[in-house]
């Protein structure tokens, strides 16, 4: 049965008993009492929160005080459902107190009863109280719980919520991943094979020009161009083969490329630098071999270039390459094509930027910010 029953049953039962055996001058006044008493009941349920529920509390333990010495019959039993009440408010402290006021005005209810009723009744009190008092820590004890068991679910929740996440965020990274890869790859494809196969194609045509007149020497390009196909066909072996940038052991430097350049037939380059020359980070040098590389062939292919001028500034802030051709120089760049693009994103790797000029001649410079060098001691140009 719930608490909130037994209090008020506890208050009833010695009501209605009080109208056969208790000693009334005036049945209206005694049900105006056992009224009012239900009535301060009620309204400390509504107050015992606040300040006016303990006066009310105090004042049903006076009020009920005054019943039971008045009107005697088992009135006795209203310290009961006040105990009950007070056990029954949440939040409430001290029921050590107000068990001691309760138990101290129930012996003064049954002063009139025999003495063996009365320790019994003070027994029934004392054990009603260790009642109320263990129900009241197993149902704080359950509160606990079912707080404990709430958040665990909401923690599960978030778990899983977080899970989910994690299972996107994956997916998105591995998608992320695999296109960064084709990217990486189609670079490479056209940074390597495309280089090669435009110098292969110049070789031929010098060794078709010369064979009539110069057998030996045309013979002698197709064998190079021979043997660097065999190199063609390593490298794409390897970038298919997902080769890690890192694994690769040709320099990439600008010497190198030089030399390789100046190798091929009917080309022309002059190389110059300005400033004093300090050594670069190897991502630096890649780009600037990459992009170099790619200036050279693009003026090629689509330039008709065959004169070429690489020039590099060491400066304090930056450093500089501009590579310009006597190639066709076009009206505008309105769209760029798969080389001016790659260019753009390796340089913006690094912080720097991609400038590209049309007069007098078509320049492609690539320009690294360098803000923590010092500045040369002195310039050179060669």
């Amino acid at each position: 049965m719930p608490l909130p029953a037994v209090r008020y049953m506890l208050m009833l039962i010695p009501s209605i008993a009080g109208l056969y055996g208790a000693d009334i001058s005036s049945y209206t006044v005694y049900v105006i009492h056992a009224l009012l008493l239900i009535w301060l009941a009620q309204v400390r349920v509504k107050r015992h929160a606040h300040t006016a529920g303990q006066l009310l509390l105090w004042g049903e333990i006076g009020y009920s005080g005054w019943l039971a010495w008045t009107y005697g019959g088992l009135f006795y039993m209203l310290p009961f459902s006040t105990l009950v009440s007070v056990y029954a408010e949440r939040g409430r402290q001290g029921h050590g107190l107000i068990a001691s006021a309760l138990f101290v005005l129930l012996n003064v209810s049954v002063l009139t009863l025999p003495a063996s009723t009365r320790i019994a009744v003070c027994l029934a009190f004392a054990a009603l109280a260790a009642v109320l008092h263990l129900l009241r820590i197993a149902s704080s004890e359950t509160s606990k719980a079912e707080t404990y068991n709430d958040e665990l679910r909401r923690k599960h929740y978030e778990l899983q919520e977080a899970r989910n996440r994690i299972a996107d965020y994956a997916a998105k990274v591995e998608h992320l991943a695999q296109t960064e890869e084709r990217n990486r790859i189609a670079r490479d494809i056209h940074d390597e094979l495309g280089h090669r196969l435009v110098r292969l194609k110049m070789m031929m045509d010098a060794a078709c020009a010369v064979i009539p007149t110069r057998p030996e020497k045309g013979f002698e390009l197709v064998a190079e161009v021979r043997d660097q196909l065999a190199d063609s066909m390593d490298i794409l072996r390897k970038t298919v083969r997902n080769m890690k940038p890192g694994e690769a052991k040709s320099p990439y430097s600008l010497a190198a490329l030089i030399e390789e350049l100046g190798k091929t037939n009917g080309i022309e380059l002059s190389f110059d630098t300005e400033g004093m020359p300090y050594p670069l980070y190897p991502s630096e040098e890649i780009v600037l071999y990459r992009n170099a590389q790619e200036a050279v062939t693009n003026a090629i292919r689509h330039g008709g270039a065959d004169r070429f001028r690489i020039a590099i500034r060491y400066g304090r802030q930056k450093v500089a390459m501009t590579v310009s051709n006597n190639g066709v120089v076009p009206a505008s760049i309105s769209r760029k094509g798969l080389g001016l693009s790659g260019m753009e994103e390796r340089i913006k790797l690094l912080g720097g930027s991609l400038e590209i000029g049309l007069e007098p001649e078509f320049a492609v410079t690539t320009v690294i910010p360098r803000s923590h060098r010092a500045e040369p001691p002195a310039a050179h140009k060669e």
